[in-house]
């Protein structure tokens, strides 16, 4: 694969707010959101939130950020972390890597209750992308393999709000067809909640159900540009 041009990497723990901040330029193509998310998960870094921003001219702002094993900003305590992890995400951004979009393994844990993952599928919030809210259990890797998923399936992420309330886990997409249109087909729709709703289920474990079983409400994206 070329190399792309334009990529540009960077990294800086936060400690005001608690979090690294991972900020990514480069051209958009698909799959990019998903092959960023995937470095970090097998870096061990954890993303509490992610924004993506896709100007006009087909560029790729995206801005992750991310903690370590210990809730921390990543890196903080050992900054040797950054500059490898920031070399990783600008070979897979530029094309020099290939994007392991693999799912990740991780060991079942016991929990005091079960938490029950459900997909939510929406064409009317607006016209010009799908939005899909898929919600479960948060764990290492969760955000690469839900991506990585709509990645196979031929989508674009356009723009995605990451948010976890306690345990659980919510993350909304933002995301366009081949052609740019949103997803249409019923068939097609329901073979993705099958999946991703088999990738939220990966790490629940055997318990009661969570007492606090209402949907969320669908949350807010930042705008798709």
């Amino acid at each position: 694969t070329g190399r792309l041009e334009g990529v540009r990497v960077a990294a800086r723990p936060m400690p005001k707010t608690g979090v690294t901040e991972l900020l990514v330029h480069a051209p958009d193509r698909p799959g990019l959101f998903a092959a960023i998310a995937a470095v970090l998960a097998s870096a061990g870094a954890d993303v509490s939130d992610a924004r993506i921003h896709t100007t006009k001219d087909g560029m790729a702002f995206d801005v992750f950020s991310i903690l370590d094993s210990q809730g921390g900003p990543f890196g903080a305590d050992h900054v040797d972390a950054i500059g490898p992890l920031v070399a990783r995400v600008q070979a897979v951004a530029e094309g020099r890597a290939p994007a392991e979009l693999r799912r990740q393994t991780v060991p079942r844990r016991a929990a005091a209750f079960s938490i029950e993952p459900w997909v939510v599928f929406d064409n009317a919030l607006t016209p010009s992308a799908s939005v899909i809210e898929a919600s479960g259990r948060d764990r290492p890797g969760l955000l690469a393999d839900l991506a990585g998923i709509l990645a196979e399936a031929g989508l674009s992420i356009v723009s995605a709000h990451i948010d976890a309330y306690g345990e659980r886990a919510s993350d909304v997409f933002y995301v366009v067809d081949g052609d740019g249109g949103q997803i249409s087909d019923p068939a097609r729709i329901a073979a993705l909640r099958v999946r991703l709703a088999a990738a939220l289920r990966d790490n629940e474990p055997d318990a009661p159900s969570d007492p606090a079983r209402n949907k969320l409400a669908v949350a807010p994206a930042s705008k798709a540009r």
